[in-house]
């Protein structure tokens, strides 16, 4: 008999906790937010912020990058889209022709930091050999510049 009454108990606290909750969560306003990794921590600690702002309104945010944030934008599955970049024409032109306007704020701007070792031989490179690393079909030895020409590169991005 002991046992049935702790069951039933424990069935009424569950039925009673998941009411109150879910009645809360029907009074809770969700912004969902997706797109650039980059701005991924920005994005969370806006979302965190706005919560003393305003703690009916929930912010989700989730990466996936530029491109995804964009495209789900413009399907109407995201109200922000966060991005690391313009806008693409032909992604203005398809928001656009669903009859969306997107407007775009300026938050901040990529920035690029090479540090070479202090016992590296080279002692710089220039914008070019940066370029060349760094870019499309990137190398990693420079057998035309004396600077470079015995060092194997390794490249690395965080």
């Amino acid at each position: 008999m002991n046992n049935c009454r702790q069951l039933i108990s424990g069935i009424l606290v569950t039925s009673i906790l998941t009411f109150s909750l879910t009645a809360y969560a029907a009074d809770r306003q969700v912004i969902q937010n997706k797109g650039s990794d980059t701005l991924d921590n920005v994005a969370q600690a806006w979302a965190e912020a706005y919560r003393e702002v305003d703690d009916s309104v929930a912010v989700a945010v989730f990466g996936g990058g530029s491109g995804t944030g964009i495209a789900a934008m413009i399907n109407g599955t995201v109200d922000i889209a966060n991005a690391s970049r313009k806008m693409k024409g032909r992604e203005m032109k398809s928001a656009q022709h669903k009859g969306q306007d997107p407007l775009e704020h300026v938050a901040g701007y990529h920035a690029w930091a090479v540090f070479m070792h202090k016992d590296n031989p080279a002692e710089s490179m220039s914008i070019s050999q940066v370029k060349e690393t760094y870019g499309a079909g990137s190398i990693y030895q420079y057998e035309d510049d004396v600077n470079f020409s015995s060092l194997h590169i390794i490249v690395i991005v965080a």
